[in-house]
């Protein structure tokens, strides 16, 4: 399903937030939904089904623009969803505390070719068993770069993390706590 049918214009102008819930609560378990162009979201997508896989052409074609500064992008509560070949962006000069570009608290989720930029945390991981992330990158992050906590059976490989200069990523690239 590609998510122009509930009305997206992906033209990185129009707030495409509500567009793309509506595309993102119509696709049942086990479904694809696809994306080209640049969506302006709002407040965050929010994935509850299981077994979604939600996919941008490349990370040049599809990107995710938040332009809440201190709003999550992707927040996935669901199991076993993918999320691959995008990028995420924040449009504030300094993101704040909240705008995580991905945050599952689903288990078995899988994050793969995606960039983000411009973040206060890149992704964030948290209470999920299984939890996936490979060949991306992070740049620009205020605070930490990926954050597994109370979480088991983590995988992570393939990746560049670039806070950006010598006042961010104070918190670390990869943190691990509370129990991960």
């Amino acid at each position: 399903v590609d998510v122009k049918w509930s009305g997206a214009k992906l033209d990185g102008v129009t707030d495409d937030t509500s567009s793309f819930q509506a595309a993102i609560s119509a696709t049942s378990s086990g479904g694809e939904l696809t994306f080209t162009g640049t969506a302006l979201i709002s407040s965050a997508l929010n994935f509850a089904n299981n077994g979604v896989t939600f996919s941008g052409k490349n990370q040049y074609a599809s990107v995710i623009m938040q332009s809440n500064s201190s709003a999550i992008a992707i927040n996935n509560t669901g199991m076993f969803n993918s999320f691959t070949r995008f990028s995420i962006a924040y449009s504030a000069s300094t993101p704040l505390s909240g705008a995580t570009a991905v945050y599952s608290s689903g288990s078995n989720t899988h994050v793969s070719q995606v960039i983000v930029q411009n973040c206060y945390i890149g992704f964030h991981f948290t209470v999920g068993t299984g939890q996936m992330a490979d060949n991306f990158q992070i740049f620009n992050y205020e605070s930490i770069g990926v954050l597994f906590n109370n979480s088991n059976d983590l995988f992570i490989s393939k990746f560049i993390l670039n806070a950006g200069d010598t006042t961010k990523g104070r918190l670390g690239g990869i943190r691990l706590v509370d129990k991960a």
